[in-house]
């Protein structure tokens, strides 16, 4: 099976659409969203639409999808709550409703998914180096691919034979195939809000037959997006990261 699993969208449209058609066009059977639907972007109910109405779409918690409706824990910034301010009022109870339903981890197709790690899923904690994944496979012990986002970056960790782990280059236009008594531990990047100096919107297409994992990396029309964040007021730093990819 095809999983086209996208994460880190923040209300950017522009971007959801350009993943989704590239999907579409690849044949994926199903859509996973490892969360952050909402927040920095310009667009939050006609993302949240987009996900709802996209057929047998799984989805999990993100932390901007939880400050909706739970004060934050994990950000002092007041400019990152005056942008969850203007989203909130953007919202209808209905999407609201949609992320209070919403899991911290999903498990399908024989993988596990989650925003931000899988030891403290509602922590929040960025999962960036072979520590923090060690503690993650630990959490998750009988199943080979788990999948995350929060860090806005592709990375792919990998837990050999041996129990060694390793931290792989993710491939830039090849699937990466998950070897026989290995699991690895993916992170799917951002549709949004690229941060690893690319601002084209990524995601991963994973084949759960052939275990094949592939980086895909789609343009957009940033600049839609970024003239619309200027219109809603939001910081300008918010348009500014779509044409530089941080």
């Amino acid at each position: 099976m095809k999983l086209a699993v996208i994460s880190d969208i923040h209300s950017n449209i522009e971007a959801l659409d350009a993943c989704l058609l590239r999907a579409g066009e690849i044949g994926v059977d199903g859509y996973v969203c490892l969360g952050d639907i909402v927040n920095y972007g310009p667009d939050p109910s006609a993302t949240l639409d987009r996900i709802i109405e996209t057929p047998g779409l799984l989805a999990v918690l993100g932390n901007h999808d939880e400050g909706m409706f739970l004060a934050p824990n994990w950000s002092s910034s007041s400019e990152i709550e005056r942008a969850a301010a203007w989203t909130r009022q953007q919202l209808q109870p209905h999407h609201i409703a949609y992320l209070q339903d919403l899991p911290y981890v999903q498990y399908a197709h024989g993988a596990a998914f989650a925003h931000a790690t899988f030891d403290f899923p509602n922590s929040w904690t960025y999962v960036v180096d072979v520590r923090q994944a060690k503690r993650c496979f630990t959490a998750i012990p009988d199943i080979a691919a788990l999948f995350l986002g929060h860090v806005h970056v592709p990375l792919i960790f990998e837990v050999t034979g041996d129990s060694e782990i390793l931290e792989i280059e993710p491939p830039a236009e090849r699937c990466y195939v998950l070897p026989a008594g290995s699991r690895c531990l993916v992170n799917v990047g951002s549709v949004g809000q690229p941060r690893d100096g690319d601002n084209a919107a990524c995601f991963v297409v994973y084949d759960s037959v052939a275990r094949t994992i592939a980086f895909e990396r789609v343009r957009y029309e940033f600049t839609r997006t970024a003239a619309k964040i200027r219109r809603a007021g939001l910081h300008e730093f918010y348009a500014e990261r779509l044409a530089l990819g941080q």
